[in-house]
């Protein structure tokens, strides 16, 4: 019984997550059926964040890249440069 709401519980949570991360809208009918069909990376860079607790801080990655995306609906095409950190 455990088990099986566990497993409602996770499902529950992916959906949410799925339906809540953030996805692009067409600038000109902003539609959500659109496609990035380039990704061409622009910089990378590490840095590192202190941190106030024992053991220091961390560090991440940041990557800087220029995106292109399609709109299915009105087939527009626009560039986004988009920041990652991992």
């Amino acid at each position: 019984m455990t088990l099986i709401i566990i497993v409602i519980l996770l499902i529950i949570a992916g959906i949410v997550w799925y339906l809540t991360k953030p996805r692009p809208r067409c600038p000109e009918c902003n539609s959500r059926n659109v496609k990035m069909f380039s990704q061409e990376p622009l910089s990378s860079r590490y840095f590192e964040y202190p941190s106030g607790g024992p053991g220091g801080g961390g560090g991440a990655m940041q990557l800087v890249y220029k995106a292109k995306f399609r709109c299915r609906d009105c087939q527009k095409v626009w560039e986004k440069e988009i920041t990652e950190t991992n």
